[in-house]
């Protein structure tokens, strides 16, 4: 019992010993802190705590530096962008006509237009409002032969319409009145205006000649003439719409601006550059199942579409190359039968190599008899496997060596396994583009649909000039070609102080001869748009210091992406 008694008294002062020395680390916790860890051990001290230090930053990253240069188009987003830019350049157009009529200060119609994709714009019938009778009498345009007239009256200064045939725009409806906008016998005119007849408005000189047959032009004017335009002007004013939209973060800081060119619906008068294809398919074991049915079901859809006036070829490869042709073939379609049996019968298997794939084909001189732009389109996961291949740098450097100017190389790849350092920088340095898809079963829609919107060219070869201090940070610094389905958009950094931008953007059309747009914009007074325009800005110098550290290479170039890639918080995946 003895024994029992002492064990009870020992735990009852163990326990109050303990929650005694536990109350007094609790009260005394708050002068404690705990030092580094020396030898093993930590070291205490009752010294008060110091100043907190102060919060870091968190810096994340949310956006791919590589999804702003080669996002995937977003079909919606793309019409709406180039429906704003097209649609301003006709609001500035129908102001035009309506003060040159006397019109300007007339009622404006409460007409909504709906149904721009389906190339008809009606109102609706709501927005009409009741008819009345006719409120102007028919009118008769008078033309005069210019040629017709006594010399003493033919003077330069006298304005010129070009004689083009009249077309009825509204068959089967009275021409409305000038006063309402209305017909006669009480009934309400349906106002109809399709798109293809916008060219049918009264042309200006400068748009006449750009529609004409052109023979080779006469050298671009120098920049330094550019400062003297006050407006869009040059050979291609009436075939493009031209938007700018600045950021101003404000705060005395640098702007930015975003410069878009979208072909019109006048740009449809403008035949498309005749040009060679080529699909390089990689077959090679490197290529799962998969993804090699995504270029085989993507490739069979697309031959069906191609240009009649374009040539094609298309190039399995391996270790080695087989192509359907010897030569590009005229689309025909006897061509595409055979392409198509050729397609279907590929089977992956065996190793890959990329550089011997394509160098042959970037370094063939255009043909003497006529220029054709030479698109390159290699669908393949960049991965070679032989031996002795090259390495990317090596590899890029020699393609860029040996490409003729007349060569632009779009890279298509899908999949988690693609080399999209390589792919990436082959599109960016030889004025093309790179789409990748990670959903292998998503690949021949996308891939489809990015060839239908780079079917056409409409300028070939585009190169410019800016004046001032714009032209250091305006990018990309390659142009690709102008395409009838795609919107081509610059961006740049304005400098504190600048006011204006000029620029002049020159090309090649159909015929060979030289298109030509030059535009001065009063940044000060264009529209205002968010900070995406800066971090795209970015996002385009950042691709272009990559570029350069695999061409050029210089110490300053990996701090520099990564200042701007910690300034705007994009992620770059190749550092």
């Amino acid at each position: 019992m003895g024994d029992w008694g002492n064990k009870w008294r020992f735990a009852v002062l163990a326990a109050l010993f303990s929650a005694t020395v536990h109350l007094g680390l609790l009260l005394a916790a708050p002068q404690i802190t705990v030092g580094r860890l020396m030898g093993g051990r930590a070291a205490v001290s009752a010294e008060p705590p110091a100043a907190a230090p102060a919060n870091r930053r968190l810096n994340v990253r949310l956006v791919d530096v590589r999804d702003r240069i080669f996002k995937i188009r977003n079909p919606n987003e793309d019409e709406a962008r180039t429906a704003a830019v097209v649609g301003a350049e006709l609001d500035q157009r129908a102001r035009e006509l309506f003060e040159r009529l006397g019109l300007a200060d007339k009622p404006k119609p409460e007409a909504r237009l709906q149904g721009l994709g389906a190339n008809v714009v009606l109102p609706k019938p709501s927005a009409l409002a009741p008819p009345e009778p006719k409120a102007a009498p028919p009118v008769k345009i008078v033309e005069i032969d210019f040629r017709s007239l006594p010399p003493g009256r033919m003077s330069p200064g006298r304005e010129q319409s070009p004689l083009l045939p009249r077309r009825e725009l509204l068959p089967g409806a009275a021409v409305p009145g000038v006063a309402g906008g209305r017909g006669g016998a009480g009934e309400a005119v349906p106002l109809a205006m399709r798109l293809g007849a916008l060219p049918a408005m009264p042309l200006r000189s400068s748009e006449l000649a750009s529609l004409q047959p052109q023979t080779p032009a006469p050298a671009a004017r120098p920049i330094q003439d550019v400062l003297g335009l006050s407006t869009v002007s040059g050979r291609l004013e009436a075939l493009v719409s031209v938007a700018i939209t600045v950021y101003d973060p404000g705060a005395g800081e640098d702007g930015f601006f975003r410069l878009d060119i979208a072909p019109n619906p006048r740009a449809g008068r403008l035949p498309a550059v005749p040009k060679d294809v080529l699909f390089l398919v990689d077959c090679s074991g490197s290529i799962s199942h998969h993804g090699l049915e995504g270029f085989r079901e993507g490739l069979l859809s697309l031959l069906g579409g191609l240009d009649p006036q374009d040539r094609f070829n298309v190039v399995a490869f391996k270790d080695q190359s087989k192509p359907v042709f010897d030569e590009p073939q005229p689309v025909s379609p006897a061509t595409i039968a055979a392409a198509q049996t050729a397609i279907a019968g590929y089977r992956r298997g065996g190793l890959t190599d990329v550089y011997s794939s394509l160098a042959p084909f970037v370094q063939e001189p255009p043909a003497p008899q006529q220029y054709r732009p030479l698109n390159v389109c290699l669908l393949s996961d960049g991965n070679s496997t032989v031996k002795n291949s090259l390495a990317n740098d090596a590899f890029l450097r020699q393609v860029i060596k040996l490409r003729q100017n007349h060569v632009s190389v779009y890279t298509f790849s899908s999949g988690s396994q693609s080399n999209l350092f390589l792919l990436d920088l082959l599109a960016y340095g030889n004025r093309g583009a790179s789409l990748h898809l990670n959903d292998e079963d998503a690949f021949a829609p996308a891939f489809a649909t990015f060839m239908q919107q780079h079917a056409a060219i409409l300028v070939a070869d585009l190169r410019y000039r800016a004046t001032g201090g714009l032209a250091r940070d305006l990018f990309p610094r390659q142009l690709p070609h102008l395409y009838r389905g795609d919107t081509l958009s610059l961006y740049g950094r304005i400098p504190a102080g600048a006011e204006w931008l000029g620029m002049q953007i020159t090309g090649r059309d159909a015929n060979g001869g030289e298109q030509e747009l030059v535009l001065r914009e009063n940044l000060r007074q264009a529209p205002r748009g968010d900070s995406r325009i800066a971090t795209d800005w970015a996002a385009q110098k950042i691709f272009c210091l990559i570029a350069e550290r695999v061409y050029a290479p210089a110490p300053e170039q990996t701090a520099e992406i990564r200042r701007l890639a910690d300034r705007y918080k994009l992620y770059v995946p190749y550092l």
